[in-house]
């Protein structure tokens, strides 16, 4: 008889980043959006956002971040750069703060 490891028995711990990231992509789906979560690896860009949000024809990234968060340099830049091309960054710590910026 295959003997179980500790690991699957024990539920897992969900960091608060990834509680707020869940209530956020809850929402998003509540509200009906199109969205998708961007996974960090080899060939994607440094600082990538965690979302993408496509919304009445425009496109939101968002970083989401727990209260008191910050974000790394790589994160900074790559915000840099969607600003600098007129997109529209949003650092979340809540769902609250893509309701106050329209979505």
């Amino acid at each position: 008889m295959r003997r179980l490891s500790r690991t699957q028995f024990m539920p897992k711990t969900v960091t608060p980043e990834t509680a707020i990231k869940n209530s956020i992509k809850s929402y998003l789906n509540l509200k009906g959006y199109f969205f998708y979560h961007n996974l960090q690896g080899l060939g994607s860009a440094r600082g990538l956002a965690d979302l993408t949000i496509l919304k009445d024809g425009k496109v939101y990234w968002v970083e989401v971040k727990r209260p008191g968060g910050k974000q790394s340099d790589y994160q900074k830049l790559f915000q840099q750069h969607i600003e600098d091309e007129g997109g529209i960054y949003i650092v979340a710590t809540s769902v609250q703060d893509l309701i106050d910026r329209g979505i």
